[in-house]
């Protein structure tokens, strides 16, 4: 077969690595690349290499008249993906170096995949610059969204998630403060409801920016949230007829996030969909949809 090989002996050839266990496609990577609407011939940027079995998908699907750049900062990834998907598929392009930089030497491209969480207001801009209007930008952002992005003639771009990722809301992170300084109340709502709810979740990445929150436990179930650039740190815990709220730090993350809660209720409860991200050189925003308000 020369050297278009394929998909088959390229991921046999990662069961034999022992970096697979099965030479399938799983069907979670199928399903995050379906809002790509990838086609023949497309030229595509991928931010962050893995293990290869991605690109090697998009290869495929773009066919030999595409393209498929991707870009990652680890060295020893990139040599050894290189080598691979190389010997696999000539219309692939392996290169190391910051993926926020994307491949300015590679653009335009019809699609942009990127791998590497982002946070709310960060998309690298340099994404869309290198993008062909029209051309559609796949990230997942924090906290636990798939979100596309359409490039536009301006130069600008917007988003809408379009799946809800699973998995926990962030990395585990071990507390440790000092009681004592914790200043305590109590509430009636439900902090489960707000930070397992994609609605509000969405809503709270909105209003209450760099807050990091998770509900670990299971009897007694707790809440905790935490600010890393101001050390503030909140925990809600089950109590007698109420929720037990202890806060800390110049920030008071819980009566954040219950603001933020309450003000997602007046806006009459909206879903991820109903919110909209738009991109430009100059700023990153999050709103939701006009027809919404």
């Amino acid at each position: 077969m020369g050297r278009e090989r394929g998909l088959n002996e390229f991921l046999d050839e990662l069961v034999a690595a022992g970096e697979l266990g099965s030479a399938a496609i799983s069907a979670r990577t199928v399903r995050s690349l379906q809002p790509l609407e990838l086609q023949r011939d497309h030229s595509v940027l991928e931010l962050g290499v893995g293990s290869g079995v991605t690109t090697a998908v998009l290869a495929e699907t773009v066919g030999h008249g595409g393209l498929v750049t991707t870009v990652d900062t680890d060295i020893d990834r990139v040599v050894l993906a290189r080598k691979r998907l190389v010997r696999h598929y000539g219309h692939v392009s392996v290169l190391h170096g910051e993926t926020a930089a994307g491949a300015p030497r590679y653009a335009p491209f019809d699609r942009v995949l990127a791998h590497g969480d982002i946070r709310l207001g960060r998309l690298p801009y340099a994404w869309v610059e290198q993008a062909e209007p029209g051309a559609l930008i796949l990230a997942p952002v924090q906290p636990g969204f798939l979100v596309r992005f359409t490039v536009h003639h301006d130069g600008t771009a917007t988003g809408r998630p379009v799946l809800v990722q699973p998995g926990p809301l962030e990395v585990r992170w071990q507390l440790h403060w000092d009681e004592r300084e914790a200043t305590q109340s109590v509430t009636h709502t439900q902090p489960w409801a707000l930070l397992e709810n994609p609605g509000p979740r969405w809503a709270l990445a909105v209003a209450v920016p760099s807050c990091e929150y998770e509900v670990a436990g299971e009897n007694p179930r707790l809440a905790w949230l935490r600010d890393p650039f101001t050390s503030s740190w909140a925990s809600v815990a089950p109590g007698k007829g109420a929720y037990v709220v202890r806060q800390t730090g110049p920030r008071r993350l819980w009566d954040e996030t219950e603001a933020a809660y309450r003000w997602w209720i007046r806006c009459g409860t909206p879903e991820p969909r109903d919110w909209e991200w738009v991109v430009s050189r100059e700023r990153q925003n999050v709103r939701l949809r006009p027809e919404i308000l």
